[in-house]
């Protein structure tokens, strides 16, 4: 059982820890656009700033839905790391305008809905049991933890350098953080028959590990 608790508390922290970049990189927009908005070289009105937001959320809350139904059928970790590479990415080329930023922040707002139904099949497959809600509970007060420290943070370092590193540092934040994420999230074992979680009640065991009995095979998650 210790290893199966140092386990989850890697891949609680990988998930947090991703989780934390994604928001980072999407609330950056949000103390950002005032000064999007004084560049002249944007020539960006109040009205494009607000369907730029528009859209985004939009886009962003159509693809968690979709994403969920993905995520079922695809490995979460690699949706996972793909979401932080990607919106880091993205954020890079909005910082640099490298192409329309329309096009960008919405492409943006797709990525990052790949981003927490990668994290709720993790959490649900990895810390299920009497232990999920402590865990799912730590994964939202990160987000709102990092959304005020990207607020204060973030407000200062845009004010201060201009709206570029407002997009640039979360972008590196991310990239920095995946390697975190590689090594400590693992995909849930998906051979044998499916579990429920009905079944985990009684068991009071991570979905994942249910039905391995083998120690080579416990070792090698």
């Amino acid at each position: 059982m210790k290893f199966l608790e140092s386990q989850q508390r890697k891949i609680f922290l990988a998930i947090t820890i991703a989780w934390v970049c994604i928001t980072l990189n999407r609330y950056c927009f949000t103390h950002a656009a005032p000064f999007l908005l004084l560049d002249p070289n944007l020539e960006l009105k109040l009205t494009d700033i607000g369907l730029m937001n528009t859209v985004f959320v939009s886009v962003y809350g159509v693809t968690k839905v979709l994403a969920g139904f993905i995520a079922d059928k695809n490995s979460p970790r690699n949706l996972l790391v793909g979401t932080v590479l990607s919106t880091s990415i993205l954020n890079l080329a909005f910082a640099y305008r490298m192409g329309n930023l329309m096009f960008l922040w919405v492409l943006n707002g797709f990525v990052q809905g790949f981003g927490w139904p990668a994290c709720s099949l993790l959490l649900r497959e990895w810390c299920s049991g009497p232990t999920l809600g402590a865990y799912w509970s730590g994964v939202s007060l990160a987000q709102t933890v990092s959304m005020s420290f990207s607020a204060g943070v973030g407000g200062y370092i845009t004010t201060t350098y201009g709206w570029q590193t407002s997009f640039i540092w979360p972008s590196i934040v991310g990239i920095i953080a995946i390697a975190a994420i590689l090594l400590w999230i693992k995909d849930p074992v998906t051979e044998g028959a499916h579990i429920s979680l009905e079944n985990n009640r009684h068991t009071h065991m991570p979905l994942s590990l249910i039905h391995i009995s083998e120690p080579t095979r416990l070792l090698s998650i």
